[in-house]
Formats: C-alpha cells, sequence, structure tokens
C-alpha cells in the first residue's frame, strides 16, 4: 500500500507542475509534510520549473513553454522505482477488474474520436515568417491596445519570405500584445467552413480561456500547431478574444455556432456575441487562406 501511495501522490505532483491543478483536490501540501519521498520528489520538480523560468519573480504564464513539459515528461519515464516496488502481484488481479470496467465507461463516454494532438516545440532559433493576410477584423480598442501576430515556421537554412502564404502542411506560431497593465485572459482558436473550431489556447480538452500578463507586446505564445493534423484546406478565421475574466469554452462555442447560422457572417469577419458580457471581452480576428 505504500509504494501504491508513493505512485498516487507522485502523479499529483507531475499534474500540479504541468497543469498547475492537483488531482481533485488532493491536499498536495499535507502529503509532502509527512513523506519526505515524495517532498524530494516535489523539490526536484520545482528546481526544473525554476530553471526554465529564470530569475523573474512572477514568469509570465508562457515563460515555461511546452519544454518544462517535456523535461518533466522525461524525469517521469526515468523515476522507475516506485512502478518496481509496487506490489504487483498482489494487486494485479483486482485492478484489471477496474481497469476493464473503466476502459468500458470511457468508451461510452467517448465515443467520438478526440482530435490528435497539433502542438510542435519550437527552437529560440527558429526562423519566422509573417503570413499574407486576407482581411482583419476587431474592435477599435484592438487596433491600439490588444491583438495578435501570426507567423509561419521556416527550416533554420531557408530565407524568410514576407507575407507568406499558408498551405495545410505548414506549422505556424502566435504573438500577443496586451497593453493594459493589469492581467488578462485569452482565448486563441481557429474557424474553417460550417463553423469547425480549431482550438489553439485552451487547448482542445481545456475548459476556460488562459491567463495572461498586461503590458507586453509582442509576447511569444511558444507553441508551434501544426496545420496538417486538424486542419483542411480552405479560408481559417483566427479569433483572439482577451477580457479581464476568463471565458468558457462552452460560452465561445455556443457564440460560434450562433455566427454560423447566418450565412457568410463568419468569413466576413462578423463579431461573436456573448450577451451581456459582450462589453468586456475585446475581439481581434484575422482572415488567412491555407492551400
Amino acid at each position: 500500500m505504500e509504494a501504491h501511495l508513493h505512485l498516487f501522490s507522485q502523479w499529483s505532483i507531475r499534474r500540479f507542475f504541468l497543469t498547475g491543478r492537483p488531482l481533485f483536490g488532493m491536499p498536495l501540501y499535507e502529503t509532502l509534510e509527512r513523506c519526505p519521498r515524495c517532498a524530494e520528489y516535489y523539490q526536484r520538480h520545482q528546481a526544473i520549473e525554476a530553471a526554465l523560468c529564470g530569475k523573474h519573480e512572477h514568469p509570465t504564464p508562457f515563460a515555461l513553454d511546452r519544454v518544462e513539459a517535456l523535461v518533466l515528461d522525461a524525469v517521469c519515464e526515468t523515476d522507475a522505482d516506485p512502478v518496481k516496488d509496487f506490489p504487483w502481484g498482489r494487486w494485479l488481479p483486482a485492478a484489471a477488474g477496474a481497469v476493464g470496467a473503466v476502459a468500458l465507461v470511457l468508451g461510452l463516454l467517448f465515443s467520438t474520436t478526440a482530435p490528435r494532438s497539433d502542438r510542435r516545440v519550437l527552437t529560440a532559433d527558429q526562423p519566422l515568417a509573417p503570413v499574407g493576410l486576407m482581411a482583419k477584423g476587431g474592435s477599435a480598442q484592438a487596433a491600439s491596445e490588444v491583438g495578435i501576430r501570426v507567423f509561419r515556421v521556416q527550416q533554420i537554412n531557408d530565407s524568410v519570405e514576407q507575407a507568406a502564404q499558408l498551405t495545410n502542411e505548414d506549422i505556424i506560431t502566435f504573438t500577443y500584445t496586451y497593453i493594459p497593465p493589469k492581467e488578462g485572459y485569452l482565448a486563441l482558436f481557429g474557424i474553417q467552413t460550417g463553423g469547425t473550431i480549431r482550438w489553439y489556447y485552451p487547448e482542445y480538452g481545456d475548459q476556460m480561456s488562459i491567463p495572461i500578463t498586461g503590458d507586453v507586446i509582442d509576447e511569444p505564445l511558444g507553441d508551434g500547431i501544426d496545420l496538417s493534423v486538424n486542419h483542411q484546406p480552405g479560408w481559417l478565421r483566427l479569433v483572439s478574444l482577451f477580457s479581464p475574466r476568463p471565458l468558457s469554452v462552452d460560452a465561445i462555442e455556443t457564440s460560434v455556432q450562433a455566427l454560423a447560422a447566418q450565412p457568410g457572417a463568419i468569413k466576413q469577419l462578423s463579431p461573436l456575441s456573448f450577451g451581456d458580457g459582450t462589453a468586456e471581452v475585446v475581439e481581434h480576428t484575422v482572415l488567412v487562406e491555407v492551400r
């Protein structure tokens, strides 16, 4: 049972560093006080995060990028001791039955195929080319205080093309500008024919827009998005929604569906609506072509 508790605690620690949320509200710090082994595991992850953040007291939410996730994954893969210590002979028969039941429930809940991961890690010296835009839209505030820029990721030895057109084989990345000095929230996604949403931030499966730091210009979002995974050739509307409070994925999807019901509205860059909360949501949107 001792080995099982170690595995569960370390799983919660890993989830805490990757997502910022402890597992099921688990009292993580009480666990660390009681267990030196798990405390050492936590401190190792904390040291990795500190090294990746640098010396900033309050790093931006994107300071760690996906590099931290990759490093933590590598660390967890090398931590084999808890698994070796687990009494598999005693627990496997019961665990097999439990796993079978869970698999059945998950099969019923997720009968549709989830989108494949389209994230790609970029190097610091990766050349980027501005993407040619078909049209721009958004509020007057978006033109002066907030917005996004979209870039096509190029190979190291490629010459940087200006206003490059996109193909379905390209990888894109973004920077954002948010002049207000206070922290805010950003939802960034694409819309294609029929109102199909391509999620960037938040990622597929997450439920709320992401926190961002204020008083920044062209802050990199860090990830590369591989268009060949979840995108189709044709027009692509890129939407960024800036707000003082997080927006839910459900609210965004409802707004997009309402706009998709109006012929031509999405491609014509008609603004999204959020009812009484529309006034506090600042939208910046651009239209690009994916060949």
